[in-house]
């Protein structure tokens, strides 16, 4: 599985493929089935995997987790209560820093990394990676959670002395639909109706589309469903038909920040069959161009909130208003 080069500077790869994959478990305690996901992984070419259920991450002294890094050559942030986790190459990422989910109630703290893309200089942006779980029987929960995850869209990072807003790009169980999707089932479809539905607005129920919708108005945009214009979706689903759940779906998604996607080329599922009861979604990035859209910070510099007749700077300094 070493796909390490023997050159002293690793070539940067012409695609960037990121996953986002529910592991059902994370085994189940059993290695075997692990070992099997990150097969999976590997064969893709996988260079970021977020990662959601790993209830044995920190059992003893987090062996699984530095198993995993040793089977994909990679390295880990484990989040909260091992709930989420991400994996990133060192050769094609840097972490700079891992982001507290403060203290916020949620079902399964996300684990967030400020991640830095290779070949690009000091002065281009990281990226803000996520994995992300969303509760699976509460829709109120949910769009509290789908809140709380826009948050990662406004997460800054100083360049020559001025913040820039970091794109995220976040892998998620969302436990609910992307608006117009196709694939989401009708109503009646559903043998355990209130899980991934919720009550509309003359109170009956509908199937919760929500949180895609929430983390749409924060800038971040469904990979799978940006492509959908253009390409044949209807094969994308993550979860089989089952009598539980209904017809197969989609409820895992790569979100990123819109202006990023430029440098989107393609997405597909990776078959998860016999490891999880969730495909894996695949999604890649043309490296130059993901480069490009890093180093080019007006795209990204925060705006100057003014406050009149007073305001404060960036970091808490007192500023008079303009003169007239």
């Amino acid at each position: 599985m070493n796909r390490r080069s023997t050159s002293t500077v690793p070539p940067v790869p012409e695609h960037i493929a990121i996953v986002s994959s529910n592991v059902e478990g994370n085994g189940q305690g059993d290695a075997r089935l692990r070992a099997a996901a990150h097969r999976s992984w590997d064969r893709a070419g996988a260079h970021l995997v977020f990662q959601q259920e790993l209830p044995d991450g920190e059992a003893d002294g987090k062996r699984v987790m530095y198993d995993a890094n040793v089977r994909l050559t990679m390295q880990h942030v484990l989040g909260p209560e091992s709930y989420t986790a991400l994996f990133w190459d060192p050769e094609v990422f840097t972490c700079l820093r891992e982001w507290d989910h403060g203290r916020r109630a949620w079902t399964a703290p996300p684990a967030a990394a400020t991640l830095h893309l290779a070949g690009t200089g000091p002065t281009a942006l990281p990226l803000l990676g996520a994995s992300v779980h969303l509760s699976y029987d509460s829709s109120a929960q949910r769009e509290i959670e789908a809140g709380w995850t826009t948050g990662y869209a406004d997460k800054t990072h100083m360049i020559t002395g001025r913040p820039h807003t970091m794109p995220a790009i976040i892998g998620i169980d969302r436990n609910s639909y992307r608006a117009g999707d196709p694939n989401t089932p009708r109503l009646e479809e559903i043998p355990n109706l209130p899980h991934r539905s919720r009550p509309g607005p003359d109170g009956t129920r509908i199937m919760d589309t929500v949180p895609d919708e929430t983390l749409h108005l924060a800038g971040l945009t469904d990979a799978v469903g940006h492509l959908a214009a253009d390409r044949d979706v209807s094969k994308l689903t993550t979860m089989a038909a089952s009598a539980s759940h209904g017809p197969a779906t989609t409820v895992d998604a790569v979100y990123a920040d819109h202006r990023l996607l430029p440098a989107l080329v393609d997405a597909e599922t990776i078959d998860m069959r016999g490891i999880s009861d969730h495909d894996a979604v695949l999604t890649r990035w043309h490296w130059a161009t993901l480069a490009e859209l890093l180093s080019d910070l007006p795209l990204w510099a925060t705006p100057e909130y003014e406050m009149s007749p007073l305001s404060f700077g960036h970091r808490g300094e007192f500023l008079l208003p303009p003169a007239a």
